[in-house]
């Protein structure tokens, strides 16, 4: 795939006591990462399995890898109205704990109350997420990390700051906007990309709405566009603001190489 200049983004799901130990070298390689606590259950001791569950969890969030916690999250729906108190405690544990995606399965394939399982989900996640957001607390990356991790902190930071209403990322690849989202801001993210590809995998990650540029040769500027997204998208009324992070155009480069500028915009 790679040698025919393409990318699909690789889920890899950890099953195995083995995984666990060679989590850095598969962070290496994977795009997206699951917690199968079914099979994990089964290979690993029932007790360690939520540290193993925080764990990589953490090492996720450091990598800038979407991690989803899946299986028998709300299990009991399969033939109840509603969840049982540890199974909510659950679900928030893990949204709590920094998973981008929360996941069902048999309780939506084959249970008996599909529809008010999905809302009970949501329901879940979303005063877990508030809470995060109430306790919200910004660290600065390590000392070993890149410029691109230092961009992010920056947006995020300003953005804390001054109060801005949202984030807007122009990322050709997403990888911009996941670092963004790595800081857990509590604005909402605006991820824009002309890749079909990119749209579709920034959905796994928490807090980002990815937007599809649709032309992106009529507006070189990855700033422009930017700007352009929070005058004319709906998304902003007039006196809100926004942290941008994009390329600029540096020298003779005829296109942006990489996220190298950090401002904010006023609607």
């Amino acid at each position: 795939i790679h040698a025919c200049g393409k990318h699909v983004p690789v889920c890899v799901k950890m099953e195995r006591q083995n995984a666990v130990n060679n989590l850095p070298e598969i962070l290496a390689e994977a795009d997206i990462v699951m917690v199968a606590r079914g099979d994990l259950g089964v290979e690993c001791p029932l007790a360690k399995l939520p540290s193993i569950q925080k764990h990589i969890i953490r090492a996720c969030n450091k990598a800038a890898k979407p991690v989803i916690v899946a299986t028998q999250m709300l299990l009991s729906m399969m033939h109840s109205p509603q969840p049982t108190r540890a199974e909510t405690t659950d679900v928030a544990n893990a949204v709590l704990d920094g998973a981008d995606c929360v996941m069902l399965s048999e309780e939506t394939a084959m249970g008996d109350h599909p529809v008010e399982t999905v809302q009970y989900m949501r329901k879940i996640t979303k005063e877990a997420e508030a809470l995060i957001e109430e306790g919200h607390r910004l660290e600065e990356p390590p000392a070993d990390k890149g410029i691109g991790e230092y961009l992010a902190y920056s947006a995020c930071l300003l953005a804390d700051k001054a109060k801005v209403d949202a984030i807007v990322v122009h990322s050709i690849s997403g990888d911009s906007a996941r670092q963004v989202a790595t800081c857990r801001p509590p604005q909402p993210i605006y991820a824009l990309t002309p890749d079909p590809v990119s749209v579709k995998y920034l959905n796994f990650s928490r807090n980002i709405t990815p937007v599809l540029v649709k032309n992106p040769a009529a507006e070189p500027s990855h700033l422009s566009r930017a700007e352009n997204f929070i005058m004319d998208s709906g998304y902003f009324k007039k006196g809100q603001s926004a942290v941008i992070t994009a390329g600029q155009i540096r020298g003779s480069s005829a296109t942006p190489r990489g996220t190298n500028l950090v401002k904010i915009f006023w609607c």
